[in-house]
């Protein structure tokens, strides 16, 4: 028996919180070692409620054990998505409201994760003053962004909200004028949330069986019978809607950090007005009655308007809207040149062979070729949604910087979206001297 007691003594004087090795499927990674958000702990839940109706069914467990903490998992993946859905809406408050230092905070992210990137791959060629000088200059920026991000935050409303599920919604709701969106998802989740929030708004009836002043929760309520079934089948609902509604807010959030927006409008909206903005050879004539639909309808001063009109006379892809077309930065420098555009297009139709025409190419017009197929976002799962054209310069640089080789791109596979990526773009001109260079091959082939 002492020994048993020895035994017993060892393994509870070990605390489950430190590492020991063992098993890996037994060790969760949490803290900083986790990279964990609301959003990982939700998956838990949502797990843990699969878990639980699957044990009912493959009668490894009874409905009225198991009905409390599944009951209580259920509900707590909707605190925890309408806190994710707050802490996101919140985030598109702040920075809505300061678009100038949040573009100023965009450029800061940039040169401070260059200079890191420069520390990691130069480390060891670097002399002990250069390490100096680069740390000394990423602290620097450190600064500023801390100052920055003081700024854009300092508005915002510390509310969590606690466990009160009316609350939170309260809060989310109190957010609608930052984009007219988000009040059309809200509405879309809120009434399947009627039988949590208002049967346990503030997440104790799941978790004891009387309140705090000893009142018997379901009893008082007069509640006698849990069809778990249905708990499954309209949880599975929400959870799918849950899904989209993230999804739709992580877009909106992503378009938000390209930086083109202003305190009235969004990227979006201001996407719309640079279709219905008159062509240049019109201004004179449409402009000032232009001008005014646009500031009713939106609700705009004289000097928020102007801002507008100023952000997509400067933008290639809104520019290119409405009839002005612009290069993107890197081209106003390095320039796609005519001739090799046809050579790229003789390559793709397999008129020359891609190794010539590749090493008669600059190295800037190689990496704008792959920053308009690349931006098209053919390689990638959200396709079109990948990229927007702001990013166009990052992923110039970006393969400028990484180097290009002759299976980058290949024309054959990828004509079609580098045209589609110069669209995106607003480099109307050279797209259209793709498509037509295009007819006029496949003439010559059919001829």
């Amino acid at each position: 028996m002492a020994q048993l007691d020895e035994k017993i003594k060892k393994i509870m004087d070990l605390s489950p919180f430190d590492f020991y090795g063992g098993d890996t499927k037994y060790i969760a990674c949490v803290g900083e070692n986790g990279g964990y958000d609301q959003s990982t702990i939700y998956d838990g839940f949502n797990d843990a409620v699969s878990l639980m109706i699957n044990a009912v069914e493959n009668r490894q467990t009874a409905a009225d054990c198991i009905v409390y903490p599944l009951l209580y998992a259920v509900r707590h993946c909707i605190e925890l998505f309408l806190k994710n859905v707050l802490e996101k809406v919140r985030y598109l408050k702040a920075i809505k409201n300061h678009p100038k230092q949040f573009n100023e905070l965009l450029s800061l992210l940039r040169q401070i994760a260059e200079l890191q990137e420069q520390q990691l791959f130069d480390l060891d060629s670097m002399t002990e003053s250069q390490k100096l000088n680069i740390n000394s200059k990423i602290n620097s920026l450190e600064e500023k962004k801390q100052r920055l991000l003081t700024i854009i935050y300092k508005d915002d409303d510390k509310s969590t909200g606690g466990h009160d599920l009316n609350k939170l919604i309260e809060l989310i709701e109190a957010s609608y004028d930052v984009d007219e969106r988000i009040k059309t998802l809200v509405q879309t989740f809120v009434p399947v949330l009627s039988q949590y929030r208002n049967i346990d708004p503030e997440g104790d009836m799941f978790k004891y069986l009387c309140d705090i002043n000893g009142k018997p929760h379901f009893k008082s309520q007069n509640i006698q019978h849990v069809s778990l079934k249905l708990v499954q089948m309209q949880f599975e609902l929400m959870s799918g809607l849950f899904e989209l509604v993230i999804e739709k807010l992580s877009e909106i959030v992503k378009e938000y950090q390209t930086g083109t927006y202003t305190k009235e409008l969004s990227r979006h909206q201001i996407e719309c007005i640079s279709k219905q903005m008159p062509e240049p050879q019109f201004y004179t004539e449409k402009m000032s009655e232009f001008a005014e639909s646009i500031k009713q309808k939106y609700n705009l001063s004289g000097h928020a308007f102007n801002r507008v009109i100023e952000i997509i006379k400067n933008h290639p892809e809104f520019s290119a809207n409405h009839g002005e077309e612009i290069l993107v930065d890197p081209l106003r420098e390095s320039p796609l040149r005519e001739s090799s555009l046809t050579l790229f297009a003789e390559a793709a139709f397999g008129l020359t062979e891609w190794e010539n025409v590749f090493n008669k190419l600059s190295n800037n017009e190689k990496a704008a070729l792959f920053a308009f197929s690349d931006i098209s976002g053919w390689r990638y799962l959200e396709k079109d949604g990948t990229y927007y054209s702001e990013m166009f310069t990052q992923i110039y640089e970006d393969r400028l910087k990484s180097g290009i080789d002759l299976y980058s791109i290949i024309p054959e596979k990828e004509y079609k979206y580098v045209i589609k990526g110069m669209k995106k773009c607003g480099q109307l001109q050279f797209a259209n001297q793709l498509i037509r260079l295009e007819e006029e091959m496949k003439k010559e082939e059919q001829s």
